[in-house]
């Protein structure tokens, strides 16, 4: 197999493809998986010296290195390279999802529970659209080394009297996504599921699917009855 990545991997770095890039990093990503850390750093530094800036797979190195760097004790490398990957937000919401998920994993490792919770849900609400198995696998396998975390007791800012649920992330998230789909349903109280969708740049068999899970709410079962 280690033969079989350098042969790929010198193949990759003479060829000037579009997909070059990216087929060089799914190669490294693999030496990384098999926990070959010395030379998977090698191979990133070629990397960078061969390929350049390439911009079109620049979040898919950064995330790469990032791993890397935790996996070798660089904390605060990669948390530094991780927060201002996630600040640019990287148009392709799979690598955005990572950055989120290591990020979360940074937070838990310097102790903050609560921003590890945060950047786990930022990580999922990413995750959404996405239709990549291995990220879906990779955020997951994330959450599964953070263990389930839950608040511990109210918030310093809540009242007694307040719903316990606003410090649910989970329920928060959903709560946000009705109010934006109402917000949007009010000012074009014709349109369609489909019509809604594409106003709100998100496909319509997944808002189909949100919607479902709601259908008890009187606006919801009017939309879906359209």
């Amino acid at each position: 197999m280690r033969t079989r990545l350098d042969l790929g991997l010198k193949a990759i770095y003479r060829d000037s493809g579009p997909l070059s890039a990216t087929a060089a990093l799914r190669l490294i990503g693999c030496l990384l998986r098999a926990r070959d850390f010395a030379r998977c750093e090698k191979e990133l530094l070629r990397y960078a010296k061969t390929m350049g800036p390439q911009q079109d797979a620049l979040a898919e190195f950064q995330t790469l290195q990032a791993e890397l760097w935790l996996e070798t004790g660089r904390e605060a490398a990669a948390r530094a390279l991780l927060t201002e990957l996630v600040e640019q937000r990287p148009t392709n919401r799979a690598f955005r999802a990572r950055a989120w998920a290591l990020l979360a994993w940074c937070e838990q490792r310097a102790g903050h529970t609560l921003w590890a919770d945060r950047a786990l849900a930022a990580a999922r609400e990413s995750l959404d659209p996405v239709q990549d198995g291995f990220t879906k696998v990779f955020v997951d396998a994330i959450a599964q080394r953070l263990g389930t975390q839950t608040f511990r007791g109210p918030m310093p800012y809540q009242n007694p009297e307040d719903d316990p649920r606003w410090h649910d992330l989970a329920y928060n998230l959903t709560v946000a996504r009705l109010n934006v789909v109402e917000a949007v349903h009010r000012r074009h109280p014709g349109y369609t599921v489909e019509k809604l969708a594409a106003l709100m740049g998100r496909g319509p068999s997944w808002l189909y699917a949100f919607l479902a899970e709601h259908r008890e709410v009187d606006w919801v079962s009017r939309i879906l009855k359209s």
